[in-house]
């Protein structure tokens, strides 16, 4: 059986959630087509051209059934934190799992469901914002389109502040097959509402192989302020490819903090389209590749309307054989005068072997900006070496502080202090005598 007639059964077999909703079935048949026509983007496309997806192309995923391995709670204390204190919806091999999920009550105006249940009660409020923002531009995306089944859905009414965050946990186990999940999740926020959402990717019981294709739809309506966090720390036997589109209107504002751990190969894709006056993004990214792990981050800008304005900081510490790619793509149309972007990556090699391939891009169509853009690839300073060990450290000790510094700059920029203090301990556990170093930090 090929590939695609491997896919094509699997939809046949599948029992989708609103397989009877006319829009819906349509739009999944459509992709399916899609994906079809596009297969797995491969390196002769230049935006893929440093990402070899050959492994996953190559092995038969199948559909995740609607299981459970008997988890509790407290089996997810290293993907959550302050249940008290947040509303937490948890996914195991994609599905909802609503006994190991926390949601407290939430203010009027306010929706918190999975994306299933909202299929099955109300699917309309869905019709007008579902694949509108992320279009299906590769395989993946249309592949996702085609076999997302669940996922979360936030929506926030007008002047609205949800108060506690949104912590959306997606977790894999082993199961005898390797299984792929598609989740797609939805946050619309309407006039002058506010939301932190976290987006945490982890495993339990074992080095799951799996296969973890998500989509990220965020509308950011006028004045309104999202706040998005994703801290992707799957098996590093898996593979992670993912999706990021938001749209922000008027004096809106969407922040973003993403930091990558784990996954043998990880892509993800962050598109922001700023579309109206005094829009706002902020893009923060941290890439972590040990062994032989692959991470690679597009992020794209899109300037479409005057008096907006980006920033983004990325930083790669890289070890052993892991390779990191960044491509920043900033894009300011024709009209879109006074506009304000700032990019900035950063790359720390630790090792001989360790490689990054690093492209800032600025289009710019019009005189009237302020447009910056940099990349720099380096090793630790001697000189600082030598000046903290002249302080008492052992050399390991003082390579191990400065490569926590490079890296936590990123870090400290999460707003969020139980997530930005969860990251700062998980980057230590995966520097050698990161232990040690927690004495000392």
């Amino acid at each position: 059986m090929s590939t695609m007639e491997h896919y094509r059964q699997i939809f046949a077999d599948a029992d989708m959630v609103g397989k009877d909703i006319d829009w819906l079935a349509a739009g999944r048949e459509k992709a399916l087509a899609e994906f079809e026509q596009s297969g797995f983007p491969t390196s002769r496309n230049e935006d893929w051209k440093y990402t070899r997806v050959n492994p996953i192309e190559k092995k038969a995923w199948n559909w995740s059934g609607k299981t459970c391995v008997g988890l509790d709670p407290e089996d997810l204390n290293d993907y959550v934190f302050e249940r008290k204190n947040s509303h937490v919806l948890v996914f195991v091999n994609g599905w909802f799992q609503p006994q190991l999920s926390t949601k407290h009550e939430l203010p009027q105006g306010v929706t918190l469901s999975s994306m299933a249940a909202q299929i099955a009660d109300g699917a309309d409020e869905l019709k007008p914002y579902l694949g509108k923002i992320a279009q299906n531009n590769n395989g993946f995306m249309a592949l996702n389109t085609a076999f997302s089944n669940d996922g979360a859905y936030l929506h926030v009414a007008q002047n609205v502040t949800l108060d506690k965050p949104v912590q959306l946990v997606f977790i894999a186990t082993r199961q005898s097959d390797p299984v792929f999940t598609n989740t797609r999740n939805l946050i619309v926020l309407e006039r002058g509402a506010q939301a932190q959402v976290v987006e945490t990717y982890g495993f339990i019981s074992g080095e799951p192989e799996n296969f973890t294709n998500a989509i990220t739809e965020a509308v950011v309506a006028e004045g309104a302020r999202l706040y998005h966090n994703i801290a992707q720390r799957e098996s590093e036997q898996g593979y992670h490819v993912s999706t990021v589109a938001a749209t922000v209107a008027k004096d809106g504002h969407f922040e973003q903090n993403a930091i990558a751990i784990g996954a043998r190969l990880m892509r993800t894709d962050i598109n922001v389209a700023l579309t109206e006056p005094g829009a706002h993004a902020t893009l923060n990214g941290l890439y972590l590749p040990h062994k032989r792990q692959h991470m690679d981050y597009h992020t794209f800008i899109d300037h479409a309307a005057p008096r907006c304005t980006s920033e983004e900081v990325y930083r790669g510490v890289l070890d052993d054989a892991g390779r990191g790619v960044f491509n920043g793509k900033v894009l300011v149309r024709e009209g879109a005068v006074q506009t304000n972007a700032d990019q900035s990556n950063k790359n720390l090699l630790l090792s001989k072997q360790a490689e990054v391939d690093t492209k800032p891009q600025l289009e710019i169509f019009n005189d009237d900006v302020k447009c910056s853009h940099g990349a720099t690839i380096g090793q630790l300073n001697d000189l600082h070496i030598f000046y903290l060990r002249s302080r008492g450290l052992d050399e390991g000790q003082a390579r191990s502080m400065l490569t926590y510094a490079f890296a936590n700059e990123v870090v400290n920029r999460i707003s969020l202090e139980p997530l930005r203090d969860r990251m700062s301990m998980a980057i230590l556990d995966r520097m050698p005598g990161g232990e040690e170093l927690k004495k000392l930090v």
